[in-house]
């Protein structure tokens, strides 16, 4: 029976595990099995050539290889992959660590019970890097994370106490709500994104909300103002093309978060049907 070949190009088990009837369908976890057969030994030219295109594809995408080409040229890739395989990103500052940070900052993850081996071959970014090397940044890291979670939680409870003697009134001294805090803020930025404001219309567009109207006419004609300037210079700004493409950083980290995730729970419920198979 089948259970998925995109299950097992991605999810392996550690070399001592007795499951290597589902997690060895296709050993693609690693660069060292990435064109290994179904019983663990290292398939040949001839081997693969009797496999389909879309199965060599599956089994280049899990280690991180090109999957565009003919059936020769993707052959080429497993049995050589060092020769197509890209520099790996800096550790330092590669999405790499941004994902292992992340599921490790989540106390819930299933990734606190997964040793190294199991870590490394759950995702294709990890596997860039030499195992060797990823078991010690993945050590770093967790105990970087430990000791971070005592800090933080020691933190914000002093902030905590320290606020108290500081509450935060909701209206200015003046009389009026805080912009900050106050929903017209962001509905302003949408609306002047959206091009609904028309210079010289200030009176007349500050009647368009119920939100708008909680503040003076001055304190709003100047929000507006200070909003368009925002919008106009954003897109000339250094710091706003970095800060867009740390943006898009953290949502390639946060989608594949999203992913493992996922995989771990498809993981999990292959095994409990196996289990229940081997108990017939």
């Amino acid at each position: 029976m089948d259970f998925g070949v995109s299950y097992n190009a991605r999810f392996d088990s550690d070399s001592d595990s007795d499951s290597d009837s589902i997690a060895t369908v296709i050993s693609t976890s690693s660069l060292e099995d990435s064109n290994e057969s179904d019983e663990g030994h290292v398939m040949n030219r001839e081997e693969l050539q009797l496999l389909t295109v879309a199965q060599l594809r599956i089994k280049l995408k899990a280690v991180g290889l090109k999957v565009s080409g003919k059936k020769d040229v993707l052959i080429d890739r497993l049995l050589n992959p060092n020769l197509h395989r890209k520099k790996p990103q800096d550790w330092r500052k590669s999405k790499a660590k941004a994902l292992l940070k992340k599921l490790l900052q989540n106390k819930e993850s299933d990734i606190h019970n997964m040793t190294p081996r199991q870590i490394y071959k759950s995702h294709a970014w990890y596997q860039e890097y030499p195992f060797e090397r990823f078991k010690d940044n993945l050590a770093t890291l967790q105990h970087d994370v430990k000791s971070n979670w005592s800090l933080v939680e020691e933190d914000i409870k002093i902030v905590r106490e320290e606020l108290k003697n500081f509450p935060q009134a909701n209206q200015s001294c003046r009389g009026y709500p805080r912009w900050d805090k106050h929903p017209a803020k962001l509905l302003l930025r949408q609306d002047i994104k959206d091009g609904k404001y028309e210079l010289g219309t200030a009176k007349e567009f500050q009647e368009t909300r119920d939100e708008y109207r909680d503040f003076p006419p001055s304190v709003f004609r100047s929000h507006i103002h200070q909003e368009r300037r925002r919008q106009r210079e954003m897109p000339m700004k250094v710091v706003q093309r970095n800060k867009k493409a740390r943006e898009k950083h953290e949502q390639d980290v946060n989608e594949q978060e999203q992913f493992w995730a996922a995989d771990e729970r498809y993981r999990k419920e292959v095994e409990d049907i196996v289990g229940l198979m081997e108990e017939f």
